[in-house]
């Protein structure tokens, strides 16, 4: 079981990027054990949003608070032991190609270890270690790539290692950037279904950034719309309409 789940809460964010602005003064919250997904087409922010609440990225302006500390106030070391708690699934899943599956994942537990001892879980992982990693792979369907080299896996099997990676952290809230994008629609709703499910029964905060919105609108309880950098809806699903949808696609046709 993960420690007590993590707030987020965003006031007034804004992020300016060569004098673009990428995120303009985004501000929601989002409570313990919550999950919420940014929706939007491309370039809406919704990369953008989840780096700030991981602290990957500072606002140009406005305040972001994780656990309500605000994080433009943490001391470095301060801001590592934090971002420790938080679980983070890159778009371009950050593995290491030429390793292992089960060094891979180990990899997200070695932030908190110290030199010899990450060395250590990197060469020579101990029985229980690899027992945990093949729990986790067993889970995401990839149990019997344990032992097999990073880049001779499918594009969506890397992305269920990377998953795997984030939870073996062990974190109070999972962040995950378009964690199903690489997958085929089955295994898509299957990973969605197994990602929601593993949040609620450890406990997690899960974020996510979502392109397939009928899946979101499916599975999803709370559903935020981001637009140009602007948030255009934050509601429980059930309350966002098919014109509100449409209107952020900028979508002529029915079918939602």
């Amino acid at each position: 079981m993960s420690p007590r789940a993590l707030s987020f809460e965003l006031r007034a964010a804004e992020i300016v990027f060569d004098g673009q602005r990428g995120l303009g003064g985004l501000s929601l919250e989002i409570h313990p054990g919550e999950t919420v997904a940014f929706v939007g087409p491309s370039g809406a922010g919704k990369t953008s949003a989840l780096r700030l609440l991981n602290g990957m990225q500072s606002a140009t302006s406005g305040q972001v608070l994780v656990d309500g500390q605000e994080l433009a106030h943490l001391a470095p070391k301060e801001r590592r032991a934090l971002r420790q708690t938080i679980g983070y699934v890159p778009q371009g899943f950050g593995l290491v190609p030429n390793m292992r599956v089960a060094q891979n994942v180990l990899a997200g537990r070695l932030g908190g270890m110290g030199f010899w001892q990450s060395m250590r879980a990197t060469l020579r992982p101990k029985k229980d270690e690899l027992e945990e990693i093949h729990s986790l792979l067993l889970r995401l369907g990839i149990e019997e790539k344990l032992f097999q080299r990073v880049d001779s896996l499918s594009g969506g099997e890397q992305q269920r290692v990377a998953i795997a990676r984030a939870l073996y952290q062990e974190p109070s809230a999972l962040l995950a950037d378009e964690p199903l994008s690489a997958l085929d629609p089955s295994r898509a709703r299957e990973t969605l279904e197994l990602l929601s499910g593993l949040a609620q029964e450890r406990g997690l905060t899960l974020v996510l950034s979502l392109h397939d919105i009928r899946l979101a609108r499916e599975l999803l309880p709370r559903l935020v719309g981001l637009r140009d950098g602007e948030k255009q809806f934050d509601s429980p699903t059930g309350e966002i309409s098919d014109e509100a949808i449409r209107a952020l696609y900028e979508l002529e046709s029915a079918g939602f």
